[in-house]
């Protein structure tokens, strides 16, 4: 070989370049490579002649000395080589370890790749587009190991971390090098697959973006050729249980999914196999192979339920696993499948609604946040059995199953007030509120302040929302309403009572104070969690006159949202540094900060009521109307029993005047209402409103005398409490009832009813001249005539039950029935007077 390459040198070779040697200044030598480059590069085919000078030069480039030099050498000796390698293809005469040589010089050529700024980087794009065209590296696939194409791959994906955004041909490039070897190879090693796989598991995926991108951009090109691959790989280690050194075997579950989301036809046979993993008995795979599907089968778009319904039920089955752990992976899945799978819905209603009853409360949790969850996204997604299910919920036996249950539900109503399958809320969660933890009673309230009724509404909404509830909650519902009202009072009132036990002016001894602070507090704290805490936490408030004097403020009746709410605020500044004591404070203002019910909502209330009562619209239907009416009737029943509960809220002439109007209304339930209303009222009317007092009290005596019998002894019952004192009033009340004694009369059971009411509350108008109503006209006329025994029967005959309304009864009985009641109220005033025996008195 020297003595051929002396030749060359004496002008005998056939190739139109200087010889090239080591001994070459670094210079020369790029020189003649790139002679011998620029030759090459115009061929296509090996010239006749220079087939043994070309393979002589092909070894004598991989001389140590020659790529050891610099850099440049090296890449244009590479370049060089790939085209002899062009030209002779799979022809070339070197063997195993030589080749190796030449593709690892191609390899490391590829870091000038990295910067397009790099010197060499055009010689290397030319050399990397030769070897992409031709898939040169195919013949590495003959090797007995496939060290090279792992040093390939993995200095691809290198060089994909560092690629500019604008090199995309040479991505293209790289990607079809690695596609061809994937096309050709007949197997793969585990180390090549490693490379492959890894970039799609943590942490290299959120590591390295750009070449997990681009892995996928691989894996779905060549998914047919990966996938006989994969199936062995995993196949053997999942199913098989074969030990494996592979850098993935510990995170195939992982790969699993990523695999799917790339293209499902990797996992086509592969999938099918896991069905029997789910059904081992060892919990930990079980564990696994629920949480891989989970995910997979409820993808946006997925077909994995459809294309593998024997897994999906297999998987649905695992809802009734032995282990909690196991039924929690896949209720946490529900959310996603009812939302994202139509189709599945009728089978994961069946399948959750016996976890609802689960007996594990992380199970029971699960399921309400799944189904919850779901319906705040999508309502119509969730059967109207499972939204039914979840009321049992807010009585769980755990608190944070009802807590967690109450204060969705209430966002979901809040949300969707005018859907017709939420109305039941707020009704089954006022039924809760009687449950006899005190938590609960709080989160009740809260829930009505933020979401029912919100306290920072305006003044209309929170009418219309209040007539709503009133409506359509049932008996229950409303009482448990009127309890937190009621219960909003006492604790008012037990703090106003610390108050002014602690307020310097209020001249009572040191011993007194302490025992009212200490038996208010008591009261408080039992309304309250965890009762002794508190009490002693209560006990240390009144050693802060300024924190009082704004606590009284922050829960004062007379003001309005906004005040209520700066007043808080000002109270949680003055103890910010205590954050358990403003806790407390936070629950104390829960219970008893009038923000539910104010004045002004009272007030907005009975205008309304006054509106629509005394001028319907023309515009509503009929339908509407009526039920725009009976929400104005339950109104009027929340007013009269908040008359009895805050009556500062009606001390307001507007609101007077429009219950006073309401006597005027033909309804008798309306009339009789407002009766209970004003009667609660009391006196106050008579000593501030005069204007009212003066037109009000004509209304009543007609009331008594002219009305029905209930509406009458309503309407003797609020002139005894608005005007007590007022002599003159009864006198003339008096000879009103008096004259209107007549047999003859429709009004006759009214009058006697209201003689009652004077002789119960013992009026000393009715003592005077009892004589004329007892003796002359209740007995004698009415209790002493002989009764008809045919009407008797008759009557009998009619009234088909024991006990019936008044109503069913004849007239003749209901005389005599409000004659004995006379006479027994008269009789009770005799005792009361202490009369020596009310069998001396003459009839």
């Amino acid at each position: 070989m020297p003595r051929q390459r002396k030749q060359r040198g004496a002008g005998s070779s056939a190739l139109p370049f200087k010889e090239i040697t080591a001994k070459l200044a670094n210079e020369e030598l790029i020189k003649r490579l790139k002679d011998c480059l620029n030759y090459l590069e115009d061929i296509d085919e090996v010239v006749d002649g220079t087939n043994d000078e070309l393979i002589t030069l092909s070894l004598d480039l991989l001389s140590p000395s020659i790529l050891n030099k610099t850099d440049e050498t090296r890449s244009l000796v590479a370049l060089v080589l790939a085209n002899l390698y062009r030209l002779f293809l799979l022809d070339i005469p070197h063997n195993e370890k030589q080749k190796k040589s030449v593709f690892r010089l191609f390899i490391s050529s590829f870091d000038s790749l990295k910067k397009s700024s790099d010197s060499l980087y055009k010689q290397t794009y030319s050399l990397l587009e030769i070897l992409s065209v031709l898939s040169l590296f195919n013949m590495c696939l003959k090797f007995d190991d496939q060290d090279i194409l792992v040093e390939l791959f993995k200095k691809i994906q290198e060089i994909i971390r560092y690629i500019p955004d604008q090199a995309h041909q040479v991505e293209q490039f790289l990607l079809k090098i690695m596609f061809s070897v994937l096309q050709e190879a007949s197997h793969l090693s585990d180390q090549l697959l490693d490379t492959v796989l890894l970039p799609l598991i943590e942490p290299h995926k959120s590591d390295e973006p750009l070449v997990y991108s681009f892995i996928c951009k691989l894996i779905q090109k060549s998914s047919q050729y990966l996938e006989p691959f994969l199936r062995h790989f995993f196949n053997g280690i999942l199913v098989n249980g074969e030990e494996s050194d592979s850098a993935v075997a510990d995170s195939l579950y992982e790969l699993i999914p990523q695999l799917y989301s790339i293209d499902n036809y990797l996992l086509l046979l592969i999938l099918p196999q896991l069905e029997w993993k789910l059904q081992s008995v060892d919990v930990e795979v079980r564990s696994k192979v629920t949480q891989l599907l989970g995910p997979m089968f409820s993808a946006p778009g997925s077909k994995l339920s459809t294309e593998n319904s024997q897994l999906f039920h297999s998987y649905l089955g695992r809802c009734q696993d032995f282990s909690p752990s196991i039924r929690l992976e896949v209720v946490k899945e529900c959310k996603s499948l009812l939302l994202n799978h139509p189709h599945l819905r009728d089978e994961l209603t069946e399948k959750l609604l016996p976890r609802v009853v689960d007996q594990d409360e992380k199970v029971r949790m699960e399921v309400v946040k799944s189904i919850l969850d779901a319906a705040t996204e999508d309502l119509t997604c969730i059967d109207e059995r499972l939204l039914d299910s979840l009321q049992h919920r807010m009585r769980d036996k755990k608190w944070p199953v009802r807590k967690y249950t109450m204060m969705s539900l209430v966002k979901l109503y809040k949300n969707n007030l005018s859907n017709e399958r939420l109305q039941w809320i707020p009704r089954k969660l006022l039924h809760s509120f009687h449950q006899p933890f005190q938590d609960d009673k709080i989160c009740i309230t809260r829930c009505l302040n933020s979401c029912i009724i919100p306290a920072g509404a305006e003044i209309n909404e929170k009418i219309d929302r209040l007539l709503h509830i009133c409506y359509t909650n049932d008996e229950s519902a409303n009482r448990s309403l009127i309890d937190i009202l009621n219960t909003q009072k006492t604790i008012r009132e037990h703090l106003l009572s610390i108050v002014s036990a602690t307020d310097e002016e209020n001249e009572i001894s040191d011993e007194e104070r302490k025992k009212i602070v200490a038996v208010k507090s008591a009261a408080i704290a039992g309304c309250l969690p965890d009762p002794l805490k508190t009490q002693a936490s209560l006990r240390e408030l009144p050693s802060d006159e300024v924190l009082m004097k704004k606590l009284a403020d922050s829960i004062d009746v007379t003001k309005d949202h906004q005040s209520l709410t700066k007043a808080k605020t000002e109270v949680y500044l003055h103890v910010s540094d205590n954050q358990p004591l403003v806790e407390l404070l936070k629950m104390l203002h829960d219970v008893s900060s009038p923000v539910l019910i104010n004045r002004d909502c009272a007030v907005a209330l009975s205008n309304r009521i006054y509106k629509e009562m005394s001028n319907p619209s023309l515009l509503q239907s009929e339908e509407d109307e009526l039920e725009e009416q009976e929400k104005c009737k339950k109104g009027l029943q929340l007013l009269k029993v908040l008359s009895g509960i805050e009556r500062a809220w009606f001390h307001d002439e507007e609101l007077l005047q429009n219950v006073m109007s309401l006597l005027r209304h033909k309804d008798n339930e309306i009339v009789q209402n407002s009766l209970l209303i004003l009667h609660n009222i009391g006196s106050v009317i008579n000593d501030t409103f005069t204007s009212i007092s003066s037109v009000l009290s004509p209304l009543l005596f007609q009331l008594a005398c002219k009305s029905s019998p209930k509406s009458a002894k309503l309407a003797v019952q609020c002139l005894i409490s608005i005007y007590p004192n007022n002599k003159s009033n009864f006198e003339r009340l008096y000879e009103m009832l008096v004259d209107g004694l007549d047999l003859g009369s429709v009004h006759l059971e009214s009058v006697l009813k209201s003689l009652s009411v004077l002789a119960e509350n013992r009026h000393p108008i009715f003592e005077k001249h009892r004589n004329d109503v007892i003796v002359r006209f209740a007995v004698k006329k009415i209790l002493e005539q002989e009764v008809d025994e045919d009407e008797i029967e008759e009557e009998e005959s009619e009234v088909l039950n024991l006990w019936s309304p008044d109503s069913d009864l004849s007239v003749d009985t209901r005389l005599r029935i409000a004659s004995m009641k006379l006479l027994v109220s008269w009789i009770a005033l005799l005792r009361c007077n202490n009369k020596k025996s009310i069998y001396k008195t003459q009839l």
